[in-house]
Protein backbone atom coordinates (compact mmCIF):
# COMPACT_ATOMS: atom_id res chain seq x y z
CA UNK A 1 0.00 0.00 0.00
CA UNK A 2 3.38 2.10 1.06
CA UNK A 3 4.12 1.69 -2.68
CA UNK A 4 0.84 2.63 -4.14
CA UNK A 5 0.56 5.68 -2.37
CA UNK A 6 4.18 7.14 -3.11
CA UNK A 7 3.83 6.69 -7.02
CA UNK A 8 0.46 8.52 -7.22
CA UNK A 9 2.11 11.57 -5.34
CA UNK A 10 5.32 11.68 -7.45
CA UNK A 11 3.19 10.66 -10.67
CA UNK A 12 3.31 14.36 -12.24
CA UNK A 13 6.93 14.26 -11.48
CA UNK A 14 7.41 11.54 -13.89
CA UNK A 15 8.25 11.37 -17.83
CA UNK A 16 6.10 9.89 -20.07
CA UNK A 17 7.54 7.02 -21.04
CA UNK A 18 8.20 6.02 -17.20
CA UNK A 19 4.52 6.57 -17.31
CA UNK A 20 3.71 4.36 -20.40
CA UNK A 21 5.87 1.41 -19.40
CA UNK A 22 4.02 1.84 -15.36
CA UNK A 23 0.95 1.60 -17.58
CA UNK A 24 1.58 -1.33 -19.75
CA UNK A 25 3.14 -3.69 -16.63
CA UNK A 26 -0.02 -3.25 -15.15
CA UNK A 27 -1.96 -4.37 -17.82
CA UNK A 28 0.52 -7.44 -18.26
CA UNK A 29 0.07 -8.55 -14.49
CA UNK A 30 -1.76 -11.54 -14.00
CA UNK A 31 -2.29 -11.61 -9.89
CA UNK A 32 -2.51 -8.26 -7.68
CA UNK A 33 -3.32 -10.44 -4.97
CA UNK A 34 -6.11 -9.60 -3.01
CA UNK A 35 -9.47 -8.21 -4.03
CA UNK A 36 -8.12 -5.08 -2.16
CA UNK A 37 -4.37 -4.53 -3.67
CA UNK A 38 -5.92 -5.26 -7.14
CA UNK A 39 -8.31 -2.40 -6.33
CA UNK A 40 -5.44 0.31 -5.57
CA UNK A 41 -3.72 -0.73 -8.15
CA UNK A 42 -6.30 -0.23 -10.79
CA UNK A 43 -6.77 3.46 -9.19
CA UNK A 44 -3.48 3.84 -9.22
CA UNK A 45 -3.87 2.32 -13.14
CA UNK A 46 -6.42 4.95 -13.72
CA UNK A 47 -4.44 7.83 -12.33
CA UNK A 48 -1.68 6.94 -14.61
CA UNK A 49 -3.79 7.14 -17.87
CA UNK A 50 -5.33 10.88 -17.26
CA UNK A 51 -1.75 11.86 -16.28
CA UNK A 52 -0.46 10.35 -19.43
CA UNK A 53 -3.14 12.24 -21.27
CA UNK A 54 -2.25 14.93 -19.39
CA UNK A 55 1.27 15.38 -20.73
CA UNK A 56 0.25 14.45 -24.10
CA UNK A 57 -1.96 16.81 -24.12
CA UNK A 58 0.65 19.45 -23.27
CA UNK A 59 3.29 18.11 -26.40
CA UNK A 60 0.12 19.21 -28.53
CA UNK A 61 0.09 22.36 -26.84
CA UNK A 62 3.78 23.14 -27.58
CA UNK A 63 3.86 21.86 -31.04
CA UNK A 64 3.04 24.94 -33.77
Amino acid sequence: MEVIDYIKKVLPALSLDTLMMMQQDIENQHDFGDELYEMRWMMLYGNIVTEIQKKYAGKRKEQP
